[in-house]
């Protein structure tokens, strides 16, 4: 990148010795501020004032600076071939710059791969007891925990949540509904925890559970624009983050067409509709995404996309739009598609395909694990 070909001149190396560390440190922190982890890697190998100056992430892995909030991994399915150098890699997506990267994943020789939270890639030992680790690629690094996977996970969604500071990894699959697997880093085992709409939210949005009557107040306001029974039904609402703003996006009932959109103020407790989500699009499903308009062209901002089937979709199962704006449903396609297979001139499928794929094809966990 032209990045790192920059970092990488004689010109910039001669000089980085005589920079002051905070200025150091804050060039550091505009590449953080994007997610752009793997240029803060090539700025830190400039010279040995340059990493002295700033955090290694190798020293504290779970540093949610260093997570990958705004990456996913697209091809999570291609198979690992030691004849094709580039099939055991993974392609990444910042969904606020548009930058994709291709890493390859030199341990999957040794591990099973489960699923991904963001950028993050969820792992378990190949070999028994299948301990679990989340990769970071972009640093090289790893969190390890001490328990293993739990023999009935299949098909996971997982998140990394803050508790007491540490991180908990929460795998979605649970043995019940509304059901989940939480391990903290030194836990032995695997909990079994009920994970309700209240769960959701705070693992989602990173609300801190000690605060009761916070939580109760919010829970209060959310279930109120939940139609009756809904919030028991996870594939009918959907909570995430879009460029700092805490959203519900929540399926109208038949024979509405389309969704409602809610902007969450986490502290006044409120929850308000919204018409407009600016430059953003967003992408539903198991996995949800908000990405930037403005750095992709061939996606429209102020949209929903989602993959729909059954009596109140007129054109049957397949990919739909709705636009906020003029709130207009719209079939796009009925092919979700592997980014990994798009490589012929007439195969290959279009970013909405593409991030529509990552958010309700969830990968299957072998069954050795």
């Amino acid at each position: 990148s032209i990045i790192t070909q920059l970092l990488s001149t004689t010109y910039v190396t001669g000089m980085a010795s005589s920079l002051p560390a905070d200025v150091v440190r804050r060039l550091g922190d505009l590449f953080l501020d994007t997610d752009d982890v793997d240029y803060y890697m090539t700025m830190r190998g400039v010279c040995h004032g340059w990493r002295v100056s700033t955090d290694d992430p190798k020293t504290s892995p779970a540093d949610p600076r260093f997570r990958l909030g705004r990456w996913v991994m697209l091809d999570e399915r291609r198979p690992k071939s030691d004849e094709d150098e580039r099939a055991s890699g993974r392609l990444f997506l910042n969904t606020t710059t548009g930058r994709r990267v291709y890493k390859r994943l030199p341990r999957l020789d040794d591990y099973y791969f489960v699923t991904s939270t963001g950028g993050l890639i969820v792992l378990a030992s190949r070999t028994a007891p299948h301990m679990v680790c989340v990769m970071n690629l972009f640093t090289d690094s790893c969190i390890s925990f001490a328990a293993p996977i739990p023999n009935s996970v299949r098909n996971t969604t997982a998140y990394l949540r803050e508790v007491d500071h540490f991180p908990t990894l929460v795998l979605d699959d649970g043995p019940l509904p509304d059901t989940a697997y939480t391990a903290k880093l030194d836990a032995e085992q695997f909990a079994v925890e009920e994970y309700n709409l209240v769960d959701k939210v705070r693992t989602i949005w990173g609300i801190d559970a000690a605060d009761q009557e916070m939580i109760g107040g919010l829970m209060r306001s959310i279930t109120a624009v939940l139609p009756y029974k809904m919030y028991f039904l996870y594939t009918c609402y959907h909570i995430l983050e879009s460029a700092g703003d805490m959203l519900i996006v929540i399926h109208r009932q038949h024979p509405r067409h389309g969704v409602d959109v809610f902007k969450v103020n986490v502290e006044e407790k409120a929850v308000e509709p919204v018409r407009s989500i600016g430059s953003r699009a967003l992408f539903l499903g198991q996995r949800c995404v908000s990405v930037d308009t403005n750095k992709f062209s061939t996606i429209e901002g102020n949209r929903v996309f989602y993959f729909g089937g059954g009596e109140q979709y007129d054109k049957g199962i397949g990919i739909y739009m709705f636009d906020l704006t003029n709130e207009t449903e719209k079939w796009i396609t009925s092919d979700v598609h592997d980014f990994s297979l798009g490589f012929g001139e007439h195969t290959k499928p279009t970013m909405i395909q593409t991030l529509m794929k990552y958010c309700i094809d969830t990968p299957w966990v072998p069954t050795g694990v």
